[in-house]
């Protein structure tokens, strides 16, 4: 699948802590003060990895990445299915 173009502010965390401005918030309203006590957890992946993450989670496109010091990982947000690892 191509690449997107740019974040969508309305779908995506594009960037560390959500904006260039830090703001750590995001615009959807699918949780709410009504239904956050029925979250459940809906994905989890263990590295294997013993080391801190290098940057917060990132969703663009319908893909998670997630970088530890030695990898990337690349995920399907809505199925958690695993797309590729990058090892430096």
């Amino acid at each position: 699948a191509p690449l997107p173009s740019a974040a969508d502010p309305r779908a995506d965390w594009g960037t560390y802590n959500n904006a260039p401005t830090g703001t750590r918030w995001s615009p959807l309203a699918d949780v709410t003060a009504a239904n956050v006590a029925g979250l459940r957890l809906a994905c989890a992946f263990d590295t294997g990895e013993r080391t801190s993450m290098q940057s917060g989670p990132v969703v663009v496109g319908g893909v998670m990445y997630l970088t530890s010091a030695k990898r990337t990982y690349a995920f399907d947000a809505a199925t958690c299915r695993r797309r590729w690892t990058h090892t430096y």
